[in-house]
Formats: C-alpha cells, sequence, structure tokens
C-alpha cells in the first residue's frame, strides 16, 4: 500500500476520520501523525515479535560527497537519514555494508566507541571496514573510503529517502504493524484525530499557522 491508501484505510476509524467540509488539509500535518504512528507500531511489534519485520525495511546508498568530508581528517563521512530507534538498546539497522549486500561493515553502536577502538586517530581497524551512525548529525562514518555503500535499515521519516517515491512505492509499514495500529486506534489507545483546520484564505504566509497541533 502507498502513504495515500494507508492515511485512507486509517480515517474509517472512530477518531480517525477527517472532516473536509471546506477545509484545504496539509500533507505535513496529516504526516506528523503518521510518521508518529508508524514509530509506535513497529516499536510494539518488535516488541512481540523480537526481530524487525523485512517489510519496515528500506534501501539507502552511502554516496561519497567530496566536499562533506573536506574538514573531517578522522572519518570518512557519509549523509543517512535518521533510523528508527526500537528500544534503548536497539535500532532499526538491518545491514550496513557494500552496495552488492554481500560485504557487512563492522557496525558501532555510537561514535564514541568508534572513536576508541580508533586509538582517537585515524587508524584502520583490520582489513574490515567499520562504520558507527551519528544520530545527532544524521551522519553514517566510516574508517576507510568507500564510492557506494549500502544502508538497509528501518527510517524514522521513510520520505526522507531518496530513492523513496511516495506516489507508487509501498510505504514501508508491515501488515502486522498496521494491524497494531488499527487495533490501538479501534481501542482508543492512541488518539488518532486529524483536526483540518478551515482555510477559506489561500495565503502562503498564514497557512503555517493553521498547522499547530490542537490543544490536548
Amino acid at each position: 500500500m502507498t502513504r495515500k491508501d494507508i492515511l485512507d484505510r486509517l480515517a474509517v476509524y472512530k477518531g480517525g476520520g477527517v472532516a473536509t467540509d471546506e477545509s484545504v488539509p496539509s500533507s505535513q500535518y496529516y504526516l506528523s501523525r503518521l510518521h508518529s504512528m508508524r514509530e509506535f507500531a513497529l516499536r510494539e511489534e518488535f516488541r512481540r515479535d523480537g526481530v524487525i519485520n523485512p517489510a519496515n525495511y528500506q534501501n539507502h546508498w552511502l554516496e561519497y560527497d567530496e566536499e562533506l568530508n573536506q574538514d573531517d581528517c578522522r572519518f570518512y563521512l557519509f549523509r543517512c537519514p535518521r533510523i528508527l530507534q526500537l528500544t534503548n538498546r536497539d535500532s532499526g539497522f538491518g545491514y550496513v555494508g557494500s552496495e552488492d549486500g554481500m560485504s557487512q561493515y563492522n557496525l558501532f553502536t555510537s561514535p564514541e566507541r568508534f572513536a576508541v577502538a580508533q586509538g582517537h586517530r585515524f587508524t584502520k581497524l583490520g582489513n574490515k571496514i567499520s562504520a558507527a551512525y551519528d544520530w545527532e548529525e544524521e551522519m553514517m562514518k566510516l574508517n576507510q573510503p568507500v564510492k557506494r555503500g549500502l544502508v538497509r535499515a528501518v527510517f524514522l521519516r521513510p520520505e526522507d529517502v531518496p530513492t523513496f517515491n511516495v506516489d507508487i512505492d509501498d510505504y514501508p509499514f508491515s501488515a502486522k504493524g498496521l494491524e497494531i495500529l488499527e487495533e490501538a486506534i479501534s481501542k482508543g489507545t492512541i488518539n488518532y484525530i486529524l483536526r483540518v483546520p478551515q482555510d477559506k484564505v489561500s495565503n502562503s504566509n498564514t497557512d503555517s499557522d493553521l498547522l499547530k497541533t490542537p490543544n490536548r
């Protein structure tokens, strides 16, 4: 299902209906709800099953950017969208390695541990490529240069993955995860109310004021 299919499916639930009378829905307003609800459902799915459902994964290609690597002499930096943190100890990584999916990198849980392993200087950790994800900067740090790498993971915002086509690609939301969300909505565990503000004037300067989250 595409993102639109999922939103249409959720909108039929009590508390999930959308009033569109003389309203102009904001896609960003919808997305802010969908991201947080997907995050809840996938964490709950992982808690129940103990594994990540492959349907929740996306592929992101690490592309070498020379400008990005001018200042840092200890790591090779690659942009990487934010990964979903499933628990305090478990992240949404499935694979970090070569672009053909055949050679997995040694993944450290934090840049700090990565730096310690390197002895606080730029050295190769044996012949194996090692990596760490910087959660604040949303960067993948490698100890060796590569032209292209692959990150298969559960990303917090699927739309941030450059190759994802929101109009035609299946949204990375497993059937079980969606069922968990629907169950939570029907039981009132999640207050899924998308209150679309009335917007009778087309004015880009004021539209942003309409996107504020309603008081709870």
